[in-house]
This record gives C-alpha cells, structure tokens and sequence, in this order.
C-alpha cells in the first residue's frame, strides 16, 4: 500500500492546517484550473504512482498564474516543508524566478527550461544538469580558443534553452564569434539548413541537441555530407541501451555523469500498464514527469532517512536520477566525463580528444 498523504488547496488560502503531519514534507505548485490544468492533472497522476515512501505532499493549485504562484510561495517560505516541486510551467518559473532565490527551501522544477534557472543555489532540476554539461564542454573547448563550432539544437524549449546559455556562455569567455547556432523543427526531416555550415573541413566541433529521431537524423546527415571531426550530443537522457540498441548512434561523443547504467525498464512500463488502468489512456510527457518526480522523492527519502544531512544537500548530491529514457542530471555536482560510441561499444575518453588535430581524428 502507497503511504502517501496528499492534501489538495485550490487556493493557499484553505491551507490552514500547515504541515503539521510527521514525515518528509513536500509542497507541489501545479495548475490544476485555467488553461494548463491537464498538464496539472496528469502530473500529479503520474506522482501518486511513483510515490511509495511515507511522505506529507500538499499540492497548490497555482492557475498557470504568476501572481498565484508568489502568494503560495509567500505562504511556503514560512512553513515547516522540506521541498518545494514547480512551478511546472516556464512561464511561472520565470515569473517567480526572484521569490525562489530568496528561499532557503531547495525547489525542484521538473518540466520548465529557462536558462536564469542554473544561476539559482537551492534549485534544481533538468535544465540544471544541462546547463552543468555545458559548463563542462565549455571548459575543454576554451583549451583552444581557436575552435570553430556549430550548435544544431531544436525549438524546443529544452533546445532554446541550450542555446540562450550556451551564448551567453561563449559571449563571456570571449569566444561567440567562432559560433554558428542553428535551430531546426524536429518534425522536418529536411537537413539541408546545416549545408552551408558543415562539410569535410568544417566546423572544429558540431554539437546537437534535439529528440532521439532527429539526432540521429542529424548526425547521420552530417557523416553523409562527409564531416568527420567530432559530433557530440547534448542531451539530458541517455543510457546505454538508448544509445546502443534504440538510436545506433555511431562514431559520436557524448557527456554523461559517471557510471552509465541500464534503467529498471520494466518499472516504466508497469507504470503505463497501472496509469492506463486507471484512467484509460496512455500517460502524456506530464504524467511520466510527475512519475519520475516521485520516483526520485523516494530516492531523496531513503537517502534523508539514511543519514543526517539536509535535503539540499542530497540534491546536490544525487546528480542523476532515473527517467523512462534514461538517467538525466538534476544539479550541477556529480563526475562528468565524455564517452565516445563506436562498432557497437561505449568506451571512456579523456576530454581532449575533441580538440586534436583533424589529422589525429581521422587517424582515430
């Protein structure tokens, strides 16, 4: 039986009696009226299915509002809570971006990527192991500042994101002017936009961020153009097993947490099979979020329990948590290290093989 207790308030306002049950106590931001209140619905679905441990869980109906969201915020910041999950949505993340940073309670943002969000101490989540990979990349590539680079990333928000970062990133360093960026729409199969950009010669390095397909749509595009320096993948999800037997990605660098492991699939998809019984349909990328949020709830609870340090600190720590695609990172601690995926194989690398020489790369 799942021992979860969770309290619904459509408004902070009915939430008078605080957080006085025992256990790990959590605050849930989502918008279960307006507009947005599928995405709302669905999360919270998906997280009663993946929360097994006793915790305490009030979930606050935020509207999609931004002014909603501060006064629940406001209401949080003074209770006896240990974590904070949401807002959802970018758009009230963005929009309260302020009144996090002026917690003390670690939040957790599950679905929104917006790139102030990795400049916040006590927040984590998704775009914040995104933008650690960045950071990491960036320090290998600032090596050689002579490097010429082009970034492939999608319109998605994750892809948008990517790019506002890694401008901003590259602006600072000094280096922007050695970088093309091109965005693409992952439903267009067309990859002649990267022609003018991309050919034997050129660029030093090529970067793409974008969903499973149009990867390795990309990537094999550019090897038929006949580019054969170093292509890596920036994204958040992968295991060896998505790498290896879903995309049959090839001769490509990718930077992941230390450790690439085999998710537990058969968790995932008992979690369809539980979710379709229940409300007879398949779960949406909503759903599966608020799954793998409580999934990681657990995780935080066992490590809480198990030993005497704070939540923010078992955030930092915990660094990559597992996804129905594969484990993503959720803070910007953890040992990132490149692998490079060749014959069928996964191996190790040091990070300097992306700036040889053309002539060590094709040796390779």
């Amino acid at each position: 039986m799942r021992k979860i207790i969770v309290t619904t308030v459509l408004a902070i306002f009915l939430g008078t009696t605080g957080f006085s049950q025992p256990g790990l106590k959590i605050g849930v931001l989502v918008p279960r009226t307006g507009e947005l209140r599928n995405i709302g619905i669905n999360f919270i679905r998906g997280l009663r299915l993946g929360v097994k441990e006793p915790v305490v869980i009030r979930v606050f109906d935020t509207g999609g509002n931004i002014s909603k969201s501060k006064r629940i915020l406001s209401y949080l910041k003074n209770q006896d809570i240990d974590l904070i999950v949401g807002p959802l949505t970018s758009r009230e993340i963005y929009g309260v971006l302020s009144d996090i940073s002026q917690l003390s309670i670690p939040v957790y943002s599950p679905l929104a990527y917006l790139p102030n969000q990795c400049e916040l101490g006590n927040l984590f989540g998704p775009i914040k192991g995104l933008c650690a990979k960045v950071d990491y990349l960036l320090s290998v590539i600032e090596k050689n500042s002579g490097m010429r680079g082009v970034l492939v990333y999608s319109k998605s928000p994750e892809g948008i994101a990517l790019s506002l970062y890694m401008r901003d990133a590259l602006k600072k360093k000094g280096l922007i002017k050695n970088w093309d960026f091109l965005s693409f729409d992952e439903t267009d199969f067309s990859y002649s936009f990267i022609d003018a950009h991309v050919d034997s010669t050129k660029p030093d390095i090529l970067l793409v961020q974008s969903d499973d397909v149009a990867m390795l749509g990309v990537v094999n595009y550019v090897r038929y153009l006949g580019y054969r320096g170093p292509v890596i993948t920036l994204k958040n999800l992968f295991t060896d097993s998505t790498i290896l037997n879903g995309l049959k990605l090839d001769t490509v660098y990718f930077i992941a947490a230390k450790g690439i492991e085999q998710r537990d699939s058969e968790i995932f998809s008992q979690f369809r099979r539980d979710y379709k019984n229940a409300y007879n349909e398949e779960p949406d990328f909503a759903a599966i979020r608020g799954f793998e949020t409580g999934f990681m709830i657990d995780t935080i609870y066992n490590l809480y329990k198990s030993g005497n340090t704070s939540i923010y600190k078992v955030l930092k720590n915990l660094g990559k948590v597992p996804g129905e695609s594969g484990y993503y990172l959720i803070s910007d601690e953890g040992d990132l290290i490149f692998y490079f995926v060749t014959k069928g194989k996964i191996k190790e690398v040091t990070p300097d093989v992306i700036i040889k020489s053309k002539k060590e790369q094709k040796a390779e």
